[in-house]
Order: structure tokens, then sequence, then C-alpha cells
């Protein structure tokens, strides 16, 4: 069953925990931007993001009420921010001259794993989402939280 009619591509969509929602990337605004559209097709599509970066929903947190989402800036590296749904505010959660995306938030909503480039190759990379996204300790373009990664290494 076909959910959106809008002439500009959707795509990039996760469903939300509980099963209600889906969230979109859609490029009807010029650059991609998220939105969310009730899964049994009731309603409208609400527009959750405005920027000027394009970006794309990755992950909802378990409370439905952030959604994760890699964002690229214009000299080609992606940042992982924090959609709030409420307030519509993309928040950065890891911005660095790396290039971080994909962020996917545990079930749990205590972790967050990710792809980062730090080490020179696109790898997996774990780090407590509570403290980034809501603690004081934000981290700063050219910070990496070395300290928080735990690198995934292949078992033989």
């Amino acid at each position: 069953t076909r959910l959106t009619f809008d002439d500009s591509a959707d795509t990039e969509q996760i469903w939300s925990h509980d099963g209600r929602f889906l969230a979109f990337s859609s490029g009807r605004s010029k650059v991609d931007n998220v939105y969310r559209k009730r899964a049994d097709g009731s309603g409208e599509e609400e527009r959750l993001s405005t920027a000027d970066d394009p970006h794309w929903p990755n992950s909802w947190s378990p409370d439905g009420q952030s959604v994760a989402v890699s964002l690229l800036r214009g000299n080609g590296n992606f940042d992982v921010m924090s959609l709030s749904v409420a307030t519509k505010v993309l928040t950065p959660l890891l911005q660095t001259n790396c290039r971080e995306s994909d962020p996917t938030i545990s079930p749990d909503g205590r972790w967050m794993a990710y792809t980062s480039n730090e080490s020179g190759r696109r790898k997996t990379s774990v780090l407590r989402y509570w403290s980034v996204a809501y603690g004081p300790r934000r981290r700063r373009r050219g910070q990496h939280p070395k300290s928080a990664r735990v690198e995934k290494t292949q078992r033989g």
C-alpha cells in the first residue's frame, strides 16, 4: 500500500519502535529533510526537520521522542544528529573532522552504534547514547569521543 504521494522522492524510511509511524527523507524542500507519516496511512505527512544540509533518518529512540540522523555537510563529511520529534530541532551528537554516519540506537536507548572513518577506514563504533544526547558533555567539532568509543573487531 502506497503511503506517500508527493512528486519528490521519499526514501530512507524507518519504523518507530511502536510501529505507529514511519520516518523518511524527502527532497520536497530542495534538500532531503525528515518527515513522518502514520503507518496506517491516515493523516498527512508531518515535516520534522528544516535544514539547509541534506539529512536522512537512521534510527528512532525507543521512547519515540527523537530520531538519530546522518547529516551531510558541504565539505563531504557526515555528522550524527538527534532530531527531536516534539521541537523539530536538530542537535549535534557527533560533529568532528571525521565522517560519522549511520547511527543506530540500541533497544534500551543506552547505546548508539555508528560508522566512523577516524582510523582511515570505515569502522563501527559504539558510545553511550544518553550521555551524548542528554548529558552536559556535548562534543564539539574536532573532538572525537575516543574514551567512549568501542571498536568492533572481526571474530575468527
